[in-house]
């Protein structure tokens, strides 16, 4: 068993956490099952069996009544959002940190989506281009509430 490993190396974010975890126990586990899987498979509906992943969808603003007067362009943009289900911890590590919740599928990157919009200043409007933060989910994850999420959230 190897306890350097927590004190010599820095944990960048809680798959790293897990996975010393799961490397300090005396009965490995793969940590792969334990992630997003990334993209979901778009020609597969998304179950309650589906691994953590990013699914694709699109946004029609023009469909939207509080977009009508206001967002100029785009007319509408590919959004993602995070679906599917975690794996848990094995009982015996959900043990040892019972302060840390159930695993949930959450968007830990995002990016801004630039638009351009329609304000008023008094009797007349002009065209602005506004950044709207985290509007498009980059990446998923499987994270515990309780647990520290490394986040690229950007502005």
């Amino acid at each position: 068993m190897d306890l350097n490993l927590l004190s010599d190396s820095p944990l960048s974010c809680p798959l790293d956490l897990l996975i010393s975890a799961l490397r300090l126990t005396s009965d490995p586990i793969s940590p792969c099952p334990y992630r997003a899987q990334g993209n979901c498979d778009p020609e597969a509906p998304v179950t309650e069996g589906t691994r953590c992943c990013r699914r694709q969808a699109y946004l029609d603003l023009e469909k939207t009544k509080w977009a009508d007067n206001w967002v100029v362009e785009p007319p509408g943009f590919l959004v993602y959002e995070c679906a599917g289900s975690c794996l848990q911890l094995p009982e015996r590590l959900a043990n040892k940190w019972p302060f840390l919740g159930p695993r949930q599928c959450i968007a830990s990157e995002t990016t801004s989506l630039p638009v351009i919009v329609n304000v008023k200043e008094g009797s007349r409007t002009r065209l602005q281009v506004v950044s709207l933060p985290n509007m498009r989910v980059q990446e998923c994850s499987c994270v515990s509430d309780g647990a520290p999420v490394s986040r690229g959230l950007q502005p």
